[in-house]
This record gives structure tokens, sequence and C-alpha cells, in this order.
């Protein structure tokens, strides 16, 4: 196992690398433009410092993700191998008359998904969603699918790897026609597809029937709970899948709205507000079987847009890091998984308190457990382990 670092310099970001000792045994150099200097600057500063621009390659290397000023912004990943394997780039078009951007939601050590993002300009609200499947040995395309509002329009948020090298495709679907960054989403959708890109199986659960029923709620869920943002999912030894997410609504801010009045229509009218974790558990099927909430306290943030939907919002608030999900640590030997999170615990009479909260699965049942941080804790980062 080696451990990789990326350190952002004036005109480059250095990549150290170390080995199990901690012993540093490289650097790479990669150059910036001013340009990209600037928009990672950007990123960082929105991000509390918490971009992240690298990726592991489970025992073979990492992933950058890099910003590239081409004719418009564009993208580079860039594989850098520890295992001696030979490097490669995924470029967008030097010459694209779009704005390109991507983002990786799987990276394991047989392929890459990605989700690119295409837009006229910056201002734009027409923007085309890619998912492209990357093979992690060679950085070659496999296929690509395309979402749009007239053949299955679909909001991809996770994938994973299935049996027989399948790809596992998960997130929301929108009623033919809508527009995924305007319209609300009728349910969830899971599809299995093989390396050739043929779709092998799909899974559709609504929210109004399957979703509300499990969750016994008096309305829809949706209105009652809020939507869900699943960050991760995990496959247990069962064959059962559990997607750990948390809930989260948009609705008007009252600060909001009088900060746009008053600066002359600049700010945000609206707001995301963040409030428990949850996970859904599906059988091996896709059939959903039961939604287990904990608790949080809710915390807000202005929404990227106005007009956009929640779940754009939200997605776009996740490239910021501003949800509290962390990172969820997986023990395939002994069938568990920690999902972990932070939270400010609001306590009555007394300070509210920051905690790192972790949600357990051991031997097919859930529990929690915290620690409390100290005044002296603000800057304090929690990172997975072993």
């Amino acid at each position: 196992m080696n451990v990789c670092y990326g350190k952002l310099q004036r005109e480059k970001i250095d990549l150290l690398l170390f080995d199990k000792q901690a012993n540093q045994n490289k650097t790479i150099s990669i150059p910036l433009n001013q340009k990209e200097v600037d928009y990672f600057g950007h990123i960082n500063n929105r991000n509390g410092g918490d971009y992240n621009f690298l990726f592991p390659v489970e025992d073979k290397g990492f992933i950058f993700s890099k910003v590239q000023d081409n004719k418009k912004i564009g993208y580079s990943l860039k594989y850098i191998p520890t295992d001696g394997g030979k490097a490669w780039e995924f470029n967008s078009p030097a010459d694209s008359k779009e704005i390109l951007l991507i983002n990786p939601i799987e990276i394991n050590n047989k392929f890459i998904v990605a989700v690119e993002s295409a837009l006229p300009s910056a201002i734009s609200r027409k923007v085309t969603l890619r998912t492209k499947i990357i093979d992690a040995s060679t950085g070659k395309l496999i296929f690509e699918l395309e979402n749009n509002k007239n053949d299955k329009p679909r909001l991809i948020s996770n994938a994973f790897v299935g049996d027989n090298d399948s790809i596992i495709l998960m997130g929301e679907y929108f009623k033919e026609g809508d527009n995924i960054f305007d319209d609300k989403s009728l349910g969830l959708f899971a599809q299995v597809m093989d390396m050739n890109g043929k779709i092998v199986k799909e899974s559709y659960t609504t929210w109004v029937g399957d979703v509300s029923k499990i969750a016994k709620t008096s309305k829809s869920f949706i209105d009652d709970k809020g939507y869900v943002f699943f960050h991760n999912i995990v496959k247990t030894n069962s064959g059962d899948f559990y997607a750990i997410g948390e809930y989260y609504k948009k609705s008007v801010s009252a600060g909001g709205t009088a900060l746009k009045i008053l600066s002359g229509g600049g700010g945000s009218a609206t707001k995301i507000s963040i409030s428990d974790a949850v996970v859904f558990k599906f059988d091996p099927d896709f059939k959903l079987i039961s939604i287990k909430d904990f608790k949080k306290t809710v915390s807000s943030v202005p929404s990227i847009s106005d007009f956009a939907s929640p779940q754009l919002n939200a997605h776009a608030l996740k490239s910021f890091g501003y949800f509290d999900y962390e990172y969820t640590q997986i023990d395939k030997a002994n069938d568990r998984f920690y999902a972990c999170f932070f939270d400010y615990e609001k306590i009555k009479g007394s300070k509210s308190k920051r905690a790192f909260k972790a949600v357990i699965y051991d031997e097919g049942e859930f529990s929690e457990d915290k620690i409390y941080l100290t005044e002296n804790d603000k800057e304090f980062k929690l990172m997975p382990a072993k």
C-alpha cells in the first residue's frame, strides 16, 4: 500500500508518494497555468480547504483530477501507478466549444465511473450529463451513457462493481420529458450493465408508493422527510445492499431573501437544509426492505441556484463538501461497515458540541458511537484509516 498527498503550489501541484513506513519515495510535479491555479484555489476556498482531487485505485495507484485550461474549461484524469504499471491520461477535447467538468463517482482496480457535465457557457442552465466508463488499466473509454429528458432521464449518483464484472449504477429517475435539473424525481433506480454497456437488469423504487409505504409517512415521503442524497452503497456478505445517505430539503431563506433584496439581486433567496442520516436496505434484486434513520442536528447552507431543483443543488453542494457525511470504512472479512459523520449537537442549557459520529453495521444490527471534539479541535479533520 502506498500513500499519495497533493500539495498546491503557486505554479504546480506536487504529488508526494509515501510507502507503508511513511518514507517519501517520489515527488511528481504537475504544472498549472494561472487560470488553473485560480480555479483550484477558488474551489478549495469554497470547500474550506477540503477539495479532493486525488482518488486511490486499490493496490494499483492514484487518479489525479485536474481542471484543464483549453479553448474553454476542460478536464484531465491522470493515472499515477505505484505498482510498476503504465501511466495514462483521459482528457476532454482541447478544442471543445463546451465547458466540460468531470466528477469521478466510483474508482476501483477494474474501471472508473465518472459523470461529465457539459455547459455551453458559465451562465447556461442547459447542462448535458454523460456517464463515462473508463478502463482503469489503460485509460480507454469502454462506453458512455447520455442522460436527457427524452430518453430515460436519470441523475446517476453512485456506481460499483457487481458480480461477473458487471457495473451497477444507482440514482434518481424522472418522468419521460422531465428536466432532471428542474423537475422532481419519481424515485430511485438501480441498473445492472455488462462491460459492453448492455442493460442486464433494472429496478425502480417509487417515492410515493414504495418508500412512503415502508417509511410509514402520513403524507408523501418527500413532503414529510425530504429528498435523500446517497453518499455510498455497501454490499454485505448476504448479498443485500445498504445505501447510506442524508435527508435534505430546499426552502425559502428569510435572511437570504433580505440579503438578495438589499444587494440588488445578488446572493441566494433559498437554502438547502440537511438533517438526519439514513440507511436504505435493498435485497439482492434491489427491492427496498427497510429504512433506518439516525438523528443529526439540522444544518443549512445557501442554494447554489434559486431556480434549480433540490437534486441539482444537492449534487453541487456535495462537490463543495457541505454535507455532514465523511466516509465509510468497510470490513469485508467480518461483514461490518462504519458510516462516519460530523455533527453539531445542540444541547439544551449549554453550548453546542462538535461530534464525530459513526453508524455501525455489525452482525445484521445497527448501533451508534461518537466522540466529542473540544474547542481546540476546530481545525481538526478525521480521515479514513485502519
